[in-house]
């Protein structure tokens, strides 16, 4: 185990609010950058490695490919520009189908997608709980004969292929993650962090990756933190990772509605089975009001309120995401002790989304916002220094100067 700094007080809480552009430097993807030909190929390596059987692999490759074709044909139209408003679009159609505005276009789309990429010629290889997604059919009923197949399950069906596809690619990065830890240059700013975390101390992430995770486990211990799933009440004694989007590493059943989301027992392990997938939000109000569990939901509001620094680390309020953004800020303006609030998202100072992210910020915690000229791994790298010294303005602005 790595010695750990003794430098801060255990009552100073800091709380760490983590978006995409944490996990960058590390090799994770951006939102923009996923379900790209390239990414699917890296995906489609994944699944020839990991998947049990040559039959799973074409099954679970067939969708992925499909999800994309779906996807190539709503960015190019202008439904949506990367992969959270994809998600959003598709699974805000799906919940009232027959009434939505996209309903022929996605039908249309997800037909077209079905034919180019051979889905419907597989139903004879779907598991049982597959052909009845597919058919609307409950499993105790003997009269499924064979798949019958509308638009809406072809959405449902491609947005299941959506999220797992999803969850391969932003994972990509971690594989054979621990001998990147511990050898890599460009993990090193990210374990002089892990080392920094206290308890008392919170990790807001929405992030799907397994970064954090990984870094807990092999730079301080495997329990060092508790990553809160959605049925359980965070403990006292480890730093807490809240995790509102969901987690490649987490699972549930496939059609199983409220079923228990689970931490899998190994990396991916959703392409061992077509019964599981991964446990992946879209942005909005579903992961706070219905499947998302309102425990992490009232854990991110509290650690929020009572931070005593706050730092918001490569994550840009997305336009599409207006419940965190209101969680985050609500929270802010209800903290009595008026916390420090450092904005990371990299030293370009003309930047829209960093102008943005700071003028919100400022909105929650008025004189408060300080903006660090810095990437994420420079930010993390001196945070240490930064602490010991940034007892002022004028402290603070020798580490990073205020633009």
């Amino acid at each position: 185990m790595s010695k750990r700094s003794p430098n801060r007080p255990p009552s100073n809480r800091q709380v760490w609010i983590l978006g995409a552009g944490f996990s960058q430097p590390l090799g994770g993807p951006l939102f923009e950058h996923v379900f790209s030909n390239a990414y699917l190929q890296l995906a489609e390596s994944v699944a020839r490695r990991e998947c049990t059987s040559d039959q799973l692999r074409s099954l679970k490759v067939s969708t992925w490919r499909a999800a994309t074709t779906v996807y190539a044909e709503g960015r190019k139209s202008g439904f949506w520009q990367n992969a959270e408003q994809f998600l959003q679009v598709a699974n805000d159609a799906l919940g009232d189908f027959e009434n939505s505005p996209y309903r022929d276009v996605l039908g249309k789309w997800c037909d077209a997608a079905f034919r180019r990429n051979n889905l419907a010629s597989l139903g004879s290889k779907f598991s049982d709980i597959d052909r009845s997604i597919l058919s609307g059919e409950n499993l105790d009923t003997p009269r499924i004969v064979k798949v019958v197949i509308d638009h809406r399950y072809m959405l449902q069906y491609i947005l299941y292929g959506a999220r797992e596809l999803l969850a391969v690619q932003v994972s990509i990065f971690l594989f054979r993650t621990e001998s990147l830890i511990s050898k890599s240059e460009r993990w090193r700013p990210f374990k002089h962090w892990m080392r920094q975390i206290r308890n008392g101390d919170a990790i807001v992430s929405f992030n799907y990756d397994e970064a954090v995770e990984y870094l807990a486990r092999q730079v301080v211990s495997p329990n060092f933190l508790h990553c809160l799933l959605p049925d359980e009440n965070p403990e006292t004694g480890r730093p807490l990772l809240l995790k509102l989007h969901g987690s490649a590493g987490w699972e549930t059943t496939r059609g199983s509605g409220e079923a228990q989301v689970t931490a899998s027992n190994s990396h991916l392990s959703f392409l061992q089975s077509t019964e599981k997938q991964p446990f992946i939000l879209a942005p909005g109000p579903e992961k706070f009001e219905k499947t998302f569990k309102s425990i992490i939901r009232d854990s991110s509001e509290g650690v929020i309120r009572n931070a005593d620094e706050v730092h918001v680390i490569g994550y840009r309020f997305p336009e599409t995401d207006m419940f965190a953004q209101e969680l985050i800020l609500s929270s802010l303006r209800s903290n009595t002790k008026n916390p420090r609030v450092t904005l990371v998202l990299g030293p370009d100072n003309s930047n829209p989304a960093r102008k943005r992210a700071k003028a919100l910020l400022e909105s929650a915690a008025p004189g408060r916002v300080r903006v660090a000229e810095a990437y994420s791994q420079d930010y993390l790298l001196s945070y240490e220094a930064r602490h010991r010294r940034a007892v002022s303005r004028t402290d603070f602005n020798e580490v990073f100067p205020r633009k």
